[in-house]
């Protein structure tokens, strides 16, 4: 079986923990994912998160995907950046859905380019 983890969230270890370790421990788990041919999620919340910090882990990242929400009028316009996609730069784009009762997750049918 592949390895696979998911850590939610990194905001935990950062509150707690020397921020040099905790990004020790990411570039660990990231080599033992590559080396076992695995899958490593990581969500953290980048509000108050030191820009150096941030920086060093979407260099490590494969993929880094942010997730943003902004009010038009009395609507909100939800939108997923892929800001990082490895080997695959063409993929970098800005992804704009909705999210109902009724329809769930509905992507914009406009695509726009990050």
């Amino acid at each position: 079986p592949y390895f696979r983890a998911v850590v939610d969230s990194l905001d935990f270890f950062l509150q707690r923990e020397d921020p040099a370790r905790v990004v020790a421990m990411v570039r660990m788990l990231q080599a033992h994912a590559q080396l076992h041919r695995g899958l490593l999620l990581i969500s953290v919340s980048t509000n108050g998160l030191d820009p150096a910090i941030k920086q060093e882990l979407s260099t490590i990242a494969d993929m880094v995907l942010s997730f943003n929400v902004r009010t038009i009028g009395t609507d909100f316009e939800t939108s997923m950046v892929v800001s990082k996609f490895r080997n695959a730069p063409e993929n970098l784009k800005i992804l704009v859905f909705r999210v109902t009762p009724e329809e769930g997750i509905t992507p914009e049918t406009v695509e726009r380019i990050a």
